[in-house]
């Protein structure tokens, strides 16, 4: 199969037709000592946000993060697979749910200076029904916790103040958690005005 760029503007537009138009954000990482995984087996990541319990969202954390430290679920999207494939594939492996595609939230991109990175993050809002299994293998998931959209914007803080050899991966993921947060408070503000 054909390769795929990080962002595809074809698979963009479906995808926007599908599950809503989504942000279009730019995270610069020139202060950051880091670099998007851009290994030959991903052309990005799907970042997903899983609603249950109404207004909660799915966190997990695993063996070798610092103490504490919970983040939303991510995964690889292979160089020739598409975005939502991708998604239900890395719900399934890392939380054996079967979940449904709500929203189209974000798409990231990176750049250091003017230089783009060729790898991007799409987030999404997704409901799954049911208790997420914690996966065997190489995921490597100990736990998983559940948080309002409050609670993502404390996760995004938690992140951003990690300890400094952490720091930068922190700050990379934190802004994802604000995305998801803003789409959870329009996903609960839609519900109150549908009466649900």
């Amino acid at each position: 199969m054909k390769r795929l760029a990080a962002v595809n503007s074809g698979e963009l537009r479906a995808l926007s037709r599908k599950y809503g138009k989504p942000q279009r954000v730019t995270l610069n990482l020139l202060r950051l000592p880091l670099a998007p995984n851009k290994s030959a087996d991903r052309r990005g990541e799907v970042v997903l946000a899983i609603c249950h319990g109404g207004n909660k969202v799915l966190l997990h954390t695993k063996s070798f993060y610092p103490d504490g430290v919970f983040r939303l679920l991510s995964g690889g999207i292979h160089p020739d697979e598409s975005v939502e494939n991708a998604l239900l594939r890395e719900a399934r492996e890392e939380t054996g749910l079967d979940v449904r595609i709500e929203k189209f939230v974000a798409v990231i991109q990176y750049e250091s200076g003017a230089r783009r990175h060729p790898f991007a993050s799409y987030v999404f809002l997704l409901s799954g029904p049911g208790r997420p299994a914690l996966p065997r293998g190489k995921e490597r998931i100990t736990a998983f916790r559940s948080v309002s959209a409050n609670g993502l914007r404390i996760t995004a803080r938690a992140l951003r103040s990690l300890p400094t050899e952490w720091r930068p991966w922190g700050e990379f993921r934190a802004l994802a958690h604000e995305l998801a947060a803003s789409a959870m408070d329009e996903r609960m503000a839609a519900l109150r005005d549908d009466g649900l």
